[in-house]
């Protein structure tokens, strides 16, 4: 069913349903690292989609698994969704549910605090917050006297 959906045209309920049918799945697995590989075959797009994005975040989340080297990319591009101010919000929030993982997303998330977006501000301060990196609470120090209460 999944992919009969991936394959249909883009539209806001086919986000919408893939976000719901990526959900499910991440909270039902049993195999998250089969169901992360699942969400890198079924789309051939270099620029991941922010259900994919979500899928991967939650399964990650709910199982603590990391990233394979396989999905490593859609760590890459999260990065570059992310920084990206004229992407579209959901899938720059997406992309933020993804980073935090390690110092390399320090230098994208300490770029989008000194944005004034307050909502990816607060979307970069929960992925900082998950970084181990010394140089997270540095970034999130850096602007404090900035940034909105």
């Amino acid at each position: 069913m999944l992919e009969g959906v991936v394959a249909a045209p883009a539209s806001s309920g086919r986000t919408t349903l893939l976000t719901a049918l990526v959900t499910t799945a991440a909270a039902t697995t049993e195999e998250p690292g089969r169901l992360l590989d699942y969400l890198t075959s079924i789309t051939s797009r270099k620029v991941p989609e922010a259900w994919q994005l979500i899928g991967l975040a939650q399964t990650l989340k709910r199982k603590g698994v990391t990233i394979t080297d396989k999905a490593g990319y859609i760590i890459e591009a999260a990065r570059d969704v992310a920084a990206n101010e004229k992407a579209d919000v959901a899938q720059r929030e997406a992309a933020l549910r993804l980073l935090g993982g390690d110092a390399a997303d320090v230098q994208v998330l300490a770029g989008i605090l000194r944005s004034s977006d307050v909502t990816m501000q607060k979307a970069a301060l929960s992925a900082l917050a998950r970084t181990k990196s010394p140089e997270a609470a540095e970034a999130m120090l850096a602007g404090w006297a900035r940034h909105s209460p």
